[in-house]
């Protein structure tokens, strides 16, 4: 009997020995990435050796078990095959997934959780660079990310307020699941790079409560292409959980374009100061986003965050800008974002409450639909559009978007004080007070010791106003006045005084007006309505809203309501 016919009889035992081996190598294999949740390349390269190992046992046996002339240059060209593919497999991830071939039903497991979730939170990036200075861009990053996450419309991303919560936290992520009320976790990592390189590695985990790795990956580029790598991360997530883009998700992820690194730090650090809402770290945003602007006069989101800036200035009291200065400059960097790039939800955002300082209700509407066409997910967006609508009588859509903002964002302080704005004019007095629960001196408390005759506290509340805008006096006198002849005197002899000194010092024509309609002086509440309008002044809508406590004499006065008809508030 020759050698072939030998190898030929061996043949199917070797196969049938090798597959039974390679049968329970493999599952064991997966006990491991199971227990492990190993991921990456290793666990590719032994699925591939393993695949190749039976051609290289077949032609082993074949040959006698011996390693003649023919026999080596065919087990040569098996294992160039070999490591051929397992460089493919590297380069290319996402193409061959010999991992697939794992345990089947593990696998398909995991697959069918993966394509479960729609609803993610992604946790804030942890700094492992050993750079301090890096700490805003890893948080800048993860807003971003958050941002273009929340563009794809299939997918509910919890935003960065309520991430934020959990930075250094002892709680589980299934804790933190749910609380959230979400199907899957993203964790970040910022790693160590050289130079103008980014690295982040990224995981995915689902299956609450087993926390299970559904997903993970390693991004490695250079800092001025780190739009591109939102996008990469956003089709990576997506290809993995099964979830579909609309051709409009699909085109935004492919024009991405490169930017200077520098100028995209120096935006990110104005984001994250703009967002606290103070003074000083306002005006620091401002400074940020022109340093952006000065290295890269093209950079969109930079004007963005300009009239941003500018929005805070004319809405805020703390600040003494008049109209005349404000609104010439959240137009012209509304403009310029516009003309650089018209899909960026934030600036939408802005340009809604433009017209809504216009009072073109309609035309603000439209502008916050397509603020949310683009970020499905934008809960600040959702609270603003809660608030017009409020305005505009349009309780019903404003309850909607106000709980959908609250459940994109639970945790956000500006949501919630929305939220208390919605109760305080629908007169909900119990569902108000459960929101101070453990918490004073916020927005809204005031009418909430109104309503309970806590005139003690509300005098408390109000001084501390008068103080916090450079009237020391005024919340003396008002503290004073109080003591001696109550409530209404108080606040009305308080409202003259700032009456008589609003000419040279910057006083809020809507604390005035309260002032007077608090203290029931009718004309005087007619008389500042009117100066409100006069100046323009961005709290005139709230006393359009028809709250069940107002007096009846308001809406009858000819005079309120023909400002109300100016505004385009009543008919």
């Amino acid at each position: 009997m020759d050698a072939s016919a030998s190898g030929n009889r061996n043949l199917g035992k070797t196969l049938v020995v090798y597959l039974g081996t390679a049968g329970v190598f493999i599952e064991l294999f997966n006990f491991i990435v199971d227990k492990y949740q190993l991921q990456g390349t290793l666990p590719d390269v032994l699925v591939i050796l393993v695949i190749f190992g039976l051609p290289a046992a077949l032609i082993h046996e074949w040959h006698n078990r011996k390693f003649t002339r023919k026999a080596i240059w065919i087990h040569l060209l098996n294992l160039t095959i070999a490591i051929g593919v397992i460089a493919y497999g590297y380069f290319n991830p996402n193409h061959l997934r010999p991992t697939e071939l794992r345990l089947l039903q593990f696998r398909k497991s995991q697959k069918e959780l993966a394509s479960s979730v729609r609803s993610i939170a992604i946790l804030p990036f942890a700094n492992l660079t050993g750079d301090p200075d890096q700490e805003v861009m890893a948080r800048g990053m993860h807003d971003e990310l958050i941002g273009q996450m929340g563009t794809v419309s299939g997918l509910r991303i919890i935003s960065r307020t309520s991430s934020e919560h959990y930075a250094g936290t002892d709680k589980s992520l299934h804790e933190i699941a749910d609380e959230l009320q979400v199907d899957a976790i993203v964790e970040g990592s910022m790693l160590p790079a050289a130079g103008t390189e980014l690295k982040i590695q990224l995981r995915l985990i689902g299956d609450m409560p087993r926390e299970l790795q559904l997903w993970t990956k390693s991004f490695e580029l250079e800092k001025e292409k780190v739009l591109s790598l939102y996008d990469d991360i956003v089709q990576s997530i997506t290809d993995e959980i099964n979830m579909a883009l609309s051709p409009e998700e699909e085109d935004k992820l492919e024009t991405s374009k490169a930017i200077d690194p520098e100028a995209y730090e120096y935006y990110l650090r104005g984001k994250f100061n703009l967002s606290f809402l103070t003074p000083q770290l306002i005006e620091t945003a401002a400074e940020n986003f022109r340093e952006s602007l000065e290295i890269d006069p093209g950079f969109a989101p930079a004007y963005a965050g300009l009239a941003g800036v500018w929005v805070a200035r004319k809405q805020l009291p703390f600040f003494n800008y008049p109209p005349e200065v404000t609104e010439p400059k959240i137009a012209e960097y509304i403009q310029k974002s516009f003309a650089l790039d018209s899909t960026d939800a934030e600036i939408w955002r802005w340009h809604a409450t433009r017209l809504a300082y216009d009072y073109k209700w309609e035309e603000c509407n439209k502008a916050l639909d397509r603020c949310l066409e683009l970020n499905p997910n934008f809960a600040e967006a959702h609270a603003f559009n809660a608030h017009f609508l409020m305005m505009q009588s349009r309780w019903e859509s404003a309850w909607e978007h106000i709980g959908k903002a609250q459940e994109l964002d639970p945790k956000n302080p500006l949501i919630l004080n929305f939220y208390r704005a919605m109760l305080v004019h629908s007169g909900q007095v119990e569902a108000l007070r459960e929101t101070f629960k453990g918490a004073e001196n916020e927005w809204g408390i005031d009418y909430l010791y109104f309503v309970e005759n806590k005139y003690d506290s509300l005098i408390h509340f109000k001084s501390g106003q008068l103080k916090g805008l450079g009237l020391p006096d005024m919340a003396l006198l008002l503290e004073a006045t109080f003591e001696k002849e109550g409530l209404k005197n108080a606040l009305g002899v308080t409202a003259d005084s700032l009456e008589s000194i609003s000419a040279g010092h910057y006083v809020p024509a809507s604390l005035i007006t309260t002032f007077y309609e608090l203290a029931e002086n009718r004309e005087k509440t007619v008389q500042w309505i009117e100066r409100m309008y006069i100046r323009r002044d961005p709290n005139l809508p709230y006393w359009a809203i028809r709250h069940p406590s107002k007096p009846q004499w308001f809406f009858e006065n000819s005079r309120i309501r023909e400002i109300m008809q100016r505004i385009h508030l009543w008919d």
